[in-house]
C-alpha cells in the first residue's frame, strides 16, 4: 500500500494519468482485501498459512498477536478510527513489556508446523516473543504518523541501552542491538547481536523525519514535528 501510494504520487508529478488510474485500482482492491480478510474484528491477522487457515488471530493459544501486522497496517492506512484505538491498545498492553513490545504472544512453546522456525526458539528469543528492536521502530513510526510523541519518545527510551541498567542489558550503552530477550526467557533483558540491526537507520529516519518532523516529501520540505 505504501509503495502504491507513492507511485500514485509519482505519476500525479510527471503526468502519467493512466498508470496513475492503474495503480490507484490496485491500492483500492489491496486495502479492501485486507480489510476483508485481514482484520479479526480485534487485530490484523499476521498472516495465511497455504492451506488458508489464519495465523495470530484471538483463537490461537500460541502466537495469538504478532506485532508487525499491526504497525504496517497503521503505515499502510488502511485502518478506519476504531480499528486503530484496537491496534494500539494491542500495540501498548498485551504486546507491551519493559523493553519495548516483543514480536508476538503469547510465545511458542512447541513446534508449530505451520509457523515453522520461530516456534522451537526459546519462549522470549528473537522472533519467539523477544523485543526485536527492528519492529518496535516501525511501531514507533506508526506513533508518530497517529500524532503519539509521548509514546515515541518513552518507546526510543525503552529500546535504547543509554537508559537501562547496564547489569542487566550487558550491552554498549551507545548503539542500538538487535533484540532484547523478552519476559518468558531466563536471559530477559539481555541485548543480542549490537551493532548488527536495521534499527539504526530506521531510528535515525523516525527521529528526524518524523519525531522533529523535518523531511522531504514529493512536493516540497515539510516541518511538522509531532
Amino acid at each position: 500500500c505504501v509503495a502504491l501510494k507513492d507511485m500514485i504520487e509519482i505519476c500525479k508529478i510527471v503526468g502519467k494519468k493512466k498508470d496513475m488510474k492503474v495503480y490507484q485500482k490496485w491500492l483500492n482492491e489491496m486495502v479492501k482485501n485486507i480489510k476483508k480478510h485481514a482484520w479479526n474484528g480485534e487485530w490484523f491477522t499476521r498472516a495465511f498459512h497455504d492451506n488458508g487457515k489464519p495465523i495470530g488471530v484471538p483463537t490461537d493459544k500460541e502466537g495469538r498477536v504478532f506485532i508487525n501486522s499491526q504497525s504496517w497496517a497503521i503505515l499502510a492506512g488502511v485502518c478506519d478510527e476504531e480499528q486503530k484505538k484496537k491496534v494500539f491498545k494491542v500495540l501498548d498492553v498485551d504486546l507491551n513489556t519493559k523493553f519495548g513490545q516483543r514480536t508476538l504472544y503469547p510465545p511458542f512453546t512447541k513446534f508449530n508446523p505451520m509457523v515453522g522456525r520461530i516456534s522451537v526458539a526459546e519462549p522470549g528469543f528473537a522472533e519467539n516473543s523477544g523485543v526485536y528492536c527492528h519492529a518496535v521502530s516501525f511501531k514507533l513510526k506508526a506513533d508518530c504518523i497517529a500524532g503519539r510523541g509521548e509514546e515515541v519518545y518513552r518507546g526510543f527510551k525503552k529500546i535504547h541501552p543509554f537508559y537501562n541498567d547496564p547489569d542487566e542489558v550487558r550491552g554498549d550503552p551507545y548503539v542500538f542491538s538487535n533484540c532484547y530477550y523478552g519476559p518468558e526467557s531466563l536471559a530477559s533483558g539481555e541485548v543480542m547481536h549490537s551493532w548488527l540491526t536495521g534499527t539504526a537507520t530506521w531510528m535515525f529516519e523516525i527521529l528526524t523525519e518524523w519525531f522533529i518532523g523535518v523531511r522531504g516529501e514529493f512536493d516540497g520540505l515539510v516541518i511538522d514535528p509531532v
